[in-house]
Parts: C-alpha cells; sequence; structure tokens
C-alpha cells in the first residue's frame, strides 16, 4: 500500500501536464532498487485517474537496473533500497518519490 502516494503525484503530475487535454498513455519508469508492485501501480493509477483526464490511459510501466554511484555496476534490485551494490558493497538508494518517474504522457489533440 506503500505505493499510494506515490501513484497519487504520479497521477497530480499527469494531469497537470495534459492540460485539460484527455490522456492517451503515460510511460512511467520504475527505478530500482524499489520494492514498488506493479500491479499496485496500475491499480491505484486505474482508480486515482478516474473522473480525471487520464482516466482510461494506457499505463505503460518498465523497470530500470539500479546502478552504483561509486562503482558504476548496474543491477537488478527488487527491494526496498537501500541495498548494497553486489559488486563493491556500498549502499545504492535508488530513484525518490516512490521510484515512479514519468517518462512520457500522450494526449489526445481535439481537432
Amino acid at each position: 500500500m506503500h505505493e499510494l502516494p506515490a501513484v497519487r503525484s504520479l497521477v497530480t503530475a499527469v494531469v497537470r501536464a495534459a492540460g485539460g487535454r484527455r490522456v492517451r498513455a503515460v510511460d512511467v519508469v520504475i527505478r530500482e532498487p524499489s520494492d514498488v508492485a506493479e500491479e499496485a501501480v496500475r491499480l491505484y493509477f486505474e482508480l486515482l485517474g478516474r473522473q480525471t483526464p487520464a482516466e482510461g490511459a494506457t499505463l505503460r510501466l518498465r523497470r530500470e537496473p539500479a546502478t552504483c554511484d561509486a562503482c558504476g555496476h548496474t543491477f537488478g534490485a527488487r527491494e526496498a533500497p537501500p541495498v548494497a551494490c553486489p559488486r563493491c558493497g556500498r549502499p545504492v538508494y535508488g530513484g525518490g518519490a516512490g521510484g515512479l518517474w514519468v517518462e512520457s504522457i500522450e494526449v489526445v489533440e481535439e481537432p
């Protein structure tokens, strides 16, 4: 349930960026390390998007691997940050804001 505040912020940002236009699709990156459940993100996006320009929009999620700032190693990590880099052992914190980042938004251009 920790996804709810992150998805609420995501929907708010998408609606604001759409500027009143209907949203067709949203591409979202989940930056690892992250224990964000994709199913929960989809459910909350659908629920929080109701009666907004984002209602019915396609939500496309993709995971971006973690990268260690200390040694540059890239690896998958689906647990809550911080995690230890498997190469050097340094902590890796991942993306903030619940690990969700809006990559792109498609809107419907009305004639």
